[in-house]
Protein backbone atom coordinates (compact mmCIF):
# COMPACT_ATOMS: atom_id res chain seq x y z
CA UNK A 1 0.00 0.00 0.00
CA UNK A 2 1.07 3.59 -0.58
CA UNK A 3 1.25 6.21 2.14
CA UNK A 4 2.35 9.82 1.96
CA UNK A 5 3.93 11.70 4.86
CA UNK A 6 4.75 15.39 5.00
CA UNK A 7 8.09 16.58 6.33
CA UNK A 8 8.96 20.28 6.71
CA UNK A 9 12.55 21.43 6.93
CA UNK A 10 13.80 24.96 7.56
CA UNK A 11 17.48 25.73 7.05
CA UNK A 12 19.77 28.64 6.05
CA UNK A 13 20.33 29.27 2.37
CA UNK A 14 23.75 28.40 1.04
CA UNK A 15 24.15 24.76 2.04
CA UNK A 16 26.94 22.80 0.31
CA UNK A 17 26.40 22.12 -3.38
CA UNK A 18 25.54 18.47 -2.68
CA UNK A 19 22.53 19.53 -0.61
CA UNK A 20 23.84 17.26 2.16
CA UNK A 21 22.26 19.05 5.15
CA UNK A 22 18.76 18.63 3.70
CA UNK A 23 19.44 15.01 2.78
CA UNK A 24 20.85 14.36 6.26
CA UNK A 25 17.77 15.81 7.98
CA UNK A 26 15.53 13.64 5.82
CA UNK A 27 17.72 10.61 6.51
CA UNK A 28 17.47 11.22 10.26
CA UNK A 29 13.72 11.68 10.03
CA UNK A 30 13.37 8.54 7.93
CA UNK A 31 14.30 6.35 10.88
CA UNK A 32 10.83 7.08 12.28
CA UNK A 33 9.15 5.42 9.31
CA UNK A 34 8.83 1.67 9.09
CA UNK A 35 7.35 -0.83 6.67
CA UNK A 36 3.97 -2.24 7.85
CA UNK A 37 5.79 -5.49 8.63
CA UNK A 38 8.33 -3.59 10.70
CA UNK A 39 11.16 -3.71 8.16
CA UNK A 40 13.13 -0.42 8.07
CA UNK A 41 12.80 1.39 4.77
CA UNK A 42 15.68 2.62 2.64
CA UNK A 43 15.76 6.39 2.21
CA UNK A 44 16.68 8.22 -0.97
CA UNK A 45 17.03 11.99 -1.28
CA UNK A 46 17.85 14.21 -4.24
CA UNK A 47 18.84 17.89 -4.15
CA UNK A 48 16.36 20.37 -5.59
CA UNK A 49 16.69 23.85 -7.04
CA UNK A 50 16.86 26.45 -4.27
CA UNK A 51 15.19 29.85 -4.61
CA UNK A 52 16.76 33.14 -3.54
CA UNK A 53 16.24 34.38 0.00
CA UNK A 54 17.75 34.40 3.47
CA UNK A 55 15.89 31.32 4.63
CA UNK A 56 13.71 28.73 3.04
CA UNK A 57 11.01 26.38 4.20
CA UNK A 58 10.79 23.29 2.03
CA UNK A 59 7.94 20.87 2.63
CA UNK A 60 8.47 17.43 1.12
CA UNK A 61 6.13 14.57 0.45
CA UNK A 62 7.64 11.30 1.58
CA UNK A 63 6.62 8.21 -0.37
CA UNK A 64 6.64 5.18 1.92
CA UNK A 65 5.64 2.71 -0.77
CA UNK A 66 6.70 -0.91 -0.41
CA UNK A 67 10.28 -1.16 0.90
CA UNK A 68 11.66 2.29 0.16
CA UNK A 69 11.25 5.71 1.67
CA UNK A 70 11.70 8.30 -1.03
CA UNK A 71 11.57 12.08 -1.30
CA UNK A 72 9.19 12.66 -4.19
CA UNK A 73 8.77 16.43 -4.45
CA UNK A 74 8.88 19.73 -2.57
CA UNK A 75 5.45 21.23 -2.00
CA UNK A 76 6.69 24.68 -1.02
CA UNK A 77 9.50 26.87 -2.31
CA UNK A 78 9.34 30.29 -0.73
CA UNK A 79 11.90 33.02 -0.01
CA UNK A 80 10.24 33.67 3.35
CA UNK A 81 8.47 31.01 5.37
CA UNK A 82 6.03 33.50 6.93
CA UNK A 83 5.12 35.25 3.67
CA UNK A 84 2.00 34.44 1.68
CA UNK A 85 3.08 33.28 -1.79
CA UNK A 86 1.77 34.97 -4.90
CA UNK A 87 0.38 31.70 -6.24
CA UNK A 88 -0.62 28.24 -5.06
CA UNK A 89 -0.75 25.50 -7.70
CA UNK A 90 -2.60 22.23 -7.16
CA UNK A 91 -0.95 19.67 -9.43
CA UNK A 92 -0.53 15.99 -10.21
CA UNK A 93 2.76 14.70 -11.56
CA UNK A 94 2.84 14.19 -15.32
CA UNK A 95 -0.60 15.70 -15.94
CA UNK A 96 -1.78 18.88 -17.69
CA UNK A 97 -0.80 20.82 -14.56
CA UNK A 98 2.80 20.44 -15.76
CA UNK A 99 2.14 23.44 -18.02
CA UNK A 100 1.54 26.09 -15.32
CA UNK A 101 4.00 24.29 -13.02
CA UNK A 102 6.81 24.71 -15.57
CA UNK A 103 5.92 28.34 -16.23
CA UNK A 104 5.86 29.10 -12.50
CA UNK A 105 9.30 27.53 -12.14
CA UNK A 106 10.63 29.65 -15.00
CA UNK A 107 9.15 32.79 -13.43
CA UNK A 108 10.73 31.91 -10.08
CA UNK A 109 14.12 31.25 -11.65
CA UNK A 110 14.23 34.37 -13.82
CA UNK A 111 12.11 36.92 -11.97
CA UNK A 112 11.89 35.68 -8.38
CA UNK A 113 8.13 35.21 -8.18
CA UNK A 114 6.99 33.31 -5.10
CA UNK A 115 4.67 30.31 -5.32
CA UNK A 116 3.83 27.08 -3.56
CA UNK A 117 2.45 23.77 -4.78
CA UNK A 118 0.02 21.25 -3.35
CA UNK A 119 0.13 17.68 -4.64
CA UNK A 120 -3.20 16.11 -5.66
CA UNK A 121 -3.04 12.33 -5.42
CA UNK A 122 -5.21 10.61 -8.01
CA UNK A 123 -4.62 7.29 -6.25
CA UNK A 124 -6.15 8.72 -3.08
CA UNK A 125 -8.80 10.48 -5.21
CA UNK A 126 -7.89 13.84 -3.72
CA UNK A 127 -9.39 15.54 -6.77
CA UNK A 128 -12.83 14.22 -5.77
CA UNK A 129 -12.56 15.20 -2.11
CA UNK A 130 -14.97 17.75 -0.65
CA UNK A 131 -12.08 20.09 0.15
CA UNK A 132 -10.71 20.04 -3.39
CA UNK A 133 -14.11 20.27 -5.09
CA UNK A 134 -14.73 23.44 -3.08
CA UNK A 135 -11.76 24.92 -4.97
CA UNK A 136 -12.37 23.29 -8.33
CA UNK A 137 -15.84 21.76 -8.86
CA UNK A 138 -14.55 20.11 -12.06
CA UNK A 139 -12.46 17.74 -9.95
CA UNK A 140 -9.39 18.01 -12.19
CA UNK A 141 -5.96 19.65 -12.18
CA UNK A 142 -4.61 22.24 -12.42
CA UNK A 143 -6.10 24.66 -9.94
CA UNK A 144 -4.22 27.93 -9.58
CA UNK A 145 -4.92 30.25 -6.64
CA UNK A 146 -3.96 33.91 -6.95
CA UNK A 147 -3.30 35.37 -3.50
CA UNK A 148 -4.07 39.05 -2.99
CA UNK A 149 -3.93 41.53 -0.14
CA UNK A 150 -5.66 40.87 3.18
CA UNK A 151 -6.17 37.19 2.42
CA UNK A 152 -8.13 37.74 -0.81
CA UNK A 153 -7.78 35.05 -3.43
CA UNK A 154 -9.03 34.18 -6.89
CA UNK A 155 -9.18 30.69 -8.37
CA UNK A 156 -8.38 29.81 -11.98
CA UNK A 157 -8.59 26.37 -13.64
CA UNK A 158 -7.71 24.85 -17.04
CA UNK A 159 -4.07 24.55 -18.09
CA UNK A 160 -4.37 26.85 -21.12
CA UNK A 161 -6.08 29.55 -19.07
CA UNK A 162 -3.43 29.41 -16.35
CA UNK A 163 -0.68 29.65 -18.98
CA UNK A 164 -2.30 32.67 -20.66
CA UNK A 165 -2.89 34.33 -17.30
CA UNK A 166 0.68 33.88 -16.05
CA UNK A 167 2.02 35.27 -19.33
CA UNK A 168 -0.28 38.31 -19.07
CA UNK A 169 0.48 38.96 -15.38
CA UNK A 170 4.25 38.85 -15.92
CA UNK A 171 5.04 40.77 -19.12
CA UNK A 172 8.63 41.12 -17.93
CA UNK A 173 9.06 37.39 -18.69
CA UNK A 174 8.08 37.89 -22.36
CA UNK A 175 5.93 34.76 -22.45
CA UNK A 176 3.69 36.41 -25.06
CA UNK A 177 4.21 38.98 -27.84
CA UNK A 178 4.14 42.41 -26.26
CA UNK A 179 1.51 44.10 -28.47
CA UNK A 180 -1.98 42.53 -28.07
CA UNK A 181 -3.04 44.30 -31.30
CA UNK A 182 -0.35 42.63 -33.39
CA UNK A 183 -0.57 39.71 -35.79
CA UNK A 184 2.00 37.89 -33.65
CA UNK A 185 -0.22 38.15 -30.57
CA UNK A 186 -3.21 36.86 -32.53
CA UNK A 187 -1.08 33.94 -33.77
CA UNK A 188 -0.03 33.26 -30.18
CA UNK A 189 -3.66 33.04 -29.03
CA UNK A 190 -4.55 30.95 -32.06
CA UNK A 191 -1.78 28.45 -31.26
CA UNK A 192 -2.66 28.11 -27.57
CA UNK A 193 -6.35 27.64 -28.42
CA UNK A 194 -5.50 25.09 -31.13
CA UNK A 195 -3.38 23.07 -28.70
CA UNK A 196 -6.15 23.23 -26.08
CA UNK A 197 -9.13 22.60 -28.38
CA UNK A 198 -7.71 20.17 -30.95
CA UNK A 199 -4.53 18.44 -29.79
CA UNK A 200 -5.33 17.93 -26.12
CA UNK A 201 -8.86 16.48 -26.70
CA UNK A 202 -7.46 14.14 -29.36
CA UNK A 203 -4.96 12.81 -26.85
CA UNK A 204 -7.72 12.30 -24.32
CA UNK A 205 -9.67 10.33 -26.94
CA UNK A 206 -6.66 8.02 -27.31
CA UNK A 207 -5.89 7.59 -23.60
CA UNK A 208 -9.52 7.18 -22.50
CA UNK A 209 -11.14 5.62 -25.57
CA UNK A 210 -12.63 2.80 -23.51
CA UNK A 211 -13.84 4.98 -20.64
CA UNK A 212 -15.29 7.86 -22.66
CA UNK A 213 -16.89 5.68 -25.35
CA UNK A 214 -18.72 3.57 -22.80
CA UNK A 215 -17.97 0.57 -25.00
CA UNK A 216 -16.12 -2.64 -24.21
CA UNK A 217 -15.91 -3.61 -27.88
CA UNK A 218 -12.21 -3.72 -28.85
CA UNK A 219 -13.01 -2.78 -32.46
CA UNK A 220 -14.91 0.35 -31.43
CA UNK A 221 -12.18 1.36 -29.02
CA UNK A 222 -9.46 0.89 -31.62
CA UNK A 223 -11.48 2.92 -34.14
CA UNK A 224 -11.62 5.84 -31.69
CA UNK A 225 -7.88 5.55 -31.06
CA UNK A 226 -7.11 5.44 -34.76
CA UNK A 227 -9.16 8.59 -35.38
CA UNK A 228 -7.37 10.31 -32.49
CA UNK A 229 -3.95 9.37 -33.89
CA UNK A 230 -4.96 10.71 -37.29
CA UNK A 231 -5.93 14.08 -35.79
CA UNK A 232 -2.71 14.23 -33.78
CA UNK A 233 -0.62 13.45 -36.85
CA UNK A 234 -2.41 16.21 -38.78
CA UNK A 235 -1.73 18.62 -35.92
CA UNK A 236 1.97 17.78 -35.96
CA UNK A 237 2.02 18.41 -39.72
CA UNK A 238 0.48 21.84 -39.22
CA UNK A 239 2.79 22.83 -36.37
CA UNK A 240 5.82 21.52 -38.29
CA UNK A 241 5.04 23.99 -41.07
CA UNK A 242 4.40 26.76 -38.55
CA UNK A 243 7.96 26.30 -37.27
CA UNK A 244 9.61 26.66 -40.67
CA UNK A 245 12.28 29.34 -40.48
CA UNK A 246 11.80 30.13 -36.80
CA UNK A 247 12.91 28.53 -33.51
CA UNK A 248 9.57 28.84 -31.69
CA UNK A 249 5.92 28.44 -32.60
CA UNK A 250 5.24 32.17 -32.59
CA UNK A 251 7.50 35.08 -33.52
CA UNK A 252 8.40 36.78 -30.24
CA UNK A 253 11.55 38.89 -30.60
CA UNK A 254 12.97 40.60 -27.49
CA UNK A 255 16.04 42.79 -27.95
CA UNK A 256 16.77 40.99 -31.22
CA UNK A 257 16.58 37.52 -29.65
CA UNK A 258 13.69 35.05 -30.27
CA UNK A 259 11.93 34.03 -27.04
CA UNK A 260 9.51 31.16 -26.35
CA UNK A 261 5.90 31.90 -25.49
CA UNK A 262 3.45 30.04 -23.28
CA UNK A 263 2.42 28.15 -26.44
CA UNK A 264 5.85 26.48 -26.61
CA UNK A 265 5.66 25.29 -23.00
CA UNK A 266 2.20 23.91 -23.65
CA UNK A 267 3.31 22.13 -26.82
CA UNK A 268 6.24 20.37 -25.13
CA UNK A 269 3.98 18.82 -22.49
CA UNK A 270 1.61 17.56 -25.20
CA UNK A 271 4.58 16.28 -27.20
CA UNK A 272 5.73 14.33 -24.16
CA UNK A 273 2.35 12.62 -23.94
CA UNK A 274 2.67 11.57 -27.57
CA UNK A 275 5.57 9.26 -26.70
CA UNK A 276 3.01 6.45 -26.52
CA UNK A 277 1.91 6.93 -30.13
CA UNK A 278 3.39 5.82 -33.40
CA UNK A 279 2.88 9.47 -34.38
CA UNK A 280 5.06 10.81 -31.56
CA UNK A 281 6.11 14.41 -32.08
CA UNK A 282 9.84 13.70 -32.20
CA UNK A 283 9.40 12.11 -35.63
CA UNK A 284 8.89 15.62 -37.05
CA UNK A 285 12.19 17.47 -37.57
CA UNK A 286 11.12 20.97 -36.51
CA UNK A 287 9.01 19.70 -33.62
CA UNK A 288 11.91 17.64 -32.31
CA UNK A 289 14.22 20.66 -32.56
CA UNK A 290 11.72 22.73 -30.55
CA UNK A 291 11.38 20.03 -27.88
CA UNK A 292 15.16 19.71 -27.53
CA UNK A 293 15.55 23.50 -27.39
CA UNK A 294 12.91 23.86 -24.66
CA UNK A 295 14.09 20.90 -22.57
CA UNK A 296 17.59 22.37 -22.39
CA UNK A 297 16.16 25.09 -20.16
CA UNK A 298 16.98 24.95 -16.47
CA UNK A 299 13.27 25.15 -15.66
CA UNK A 300 12.64 21.82 -17.39
CA UNK A 301 15.29 20.12 -15.26
CA UNK A 302 13.75 21.57 -12.11
CA UNK A 303 10.30 20.45 -13.26
CA UNK A 304 11.58 16.90 -13.83
CA UNK A 305 12.99 16.86 -10.31
CA UNK A 306 9.98 18.43 -8.64
CA UNK A 307 7.53 16.09 -10.36
CA UNK A 308 9.94 13.14 -10.13
CA UNK A 309 9.60 12.40 -13.83
CA UNK A 310 12.89 10.48 -13.77
CA UNK A 311 11.09 7.80 -11.76
CA UNK A 312 8.28 7.27 -14.29
CA UNK A 313 8.09 5.29 -17.53
CA UNK A 314 10.01 7.90 -19.55
CA UNK A 315 13.06 8.70 -17.41
CA UNK A 316 15.16 9.98 -20.32
CA UNK A 317 12.54 11.72 -22.52
CA UNK A 318 13.16 13.38 -24.93
CA UNK A 319 16.42 11.43 -25.45
CA UNK A 320 14.86 9.01 -27.94
CA UNK A 321 15.27 8.75 -31.75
Amino acid sequence: SRQLWRLSIASPLGSPKSGAPIAKQIEDASTRFRHPEGVPRRQEARPFKRWQGERRLDTFLIDTSYTSLSLIRPTKSSPAADKMPEYTLYFHSGSASMIPHWILIELALTHGIDYETEYVSFTAKDQKSEKYLALNPKGVVPTLILHGDNGAKEIITESATTALLLAARHPEAHLAPSDPRSFQYAKYLETVIYLANTVSPSMRDWFYADKDSGSSDPTSIETIKAMARKRIGAAWDLLEKQLEGQPYLVENIVDGIPQPTAADYMFVILARWSRYFEEHALKWKNLKALVLRMTEREGWQVLRENERLYNRDDPTWPDVP
